[in-house]
């Protein structure tokens, strides 16, 4: 009787760890990226297809808003960051840098220990994609 109940539950157990170690370990991924970087004085921004303007606007955005972060807290970066933008909503979701789930809310992220931000373009050029990349360094 014991070693059944034992039987029982070791059963479970082993199907409940092989579930959960399942669980969120793929993310869908409906396309191939073909990654590009493209080097300024103080970043890599690594771009897909078709992403060579967005990357050169990234790439001024970027400098002209770690020269205002400098200036004002008179501090200088001591590395490179790494910035990788997305095209779109849709691409940015599918990406694996992360592994977490990544919602429609979410529009870029940073990672400190690895020194690099992940953004997605919202389709605009406007001053509103400065100041979101000067939030993201500020945090």
């Amino acid at each position: 009787m014991i070693k059944s109940i034992i039987k029982i539950i070791a059963l479970i157990l082993l199907v409940q760890i092989s579930l959960f170690a399942q669980f969120g370990k793929n993310k869908v991924q409906y396309k191939y990226f073909d990654w590009y970087y493209i080097q300024t004085k103080h970043f890599d921004i690594y771009f897909n297809n078709n992403g060579e303007t967005l990357a050169e606007f990234t790439a001024h955005a970027s400098e002209d808003a770690l020269l205002k972060i400098q200036e004002s807290f008179k501090y200088s970066i001591n590395n490179r960051i790494t910035l990788i933008v997305y095209n779109s909503q849709n691409d940015f979701q599918e990406t694996n840098v992360t592994d977490f789930y990544l919602s429609e809310g979410i529009e870029g992220f940073t990672e400190l220990f690895k020194n690099r931000v992940v953004v997605q373009f919202h389709g605009s050029y406007n001053n509103s994609a400065t100041l979101y990349i000067t939030s993201l360094f500020t945090r």
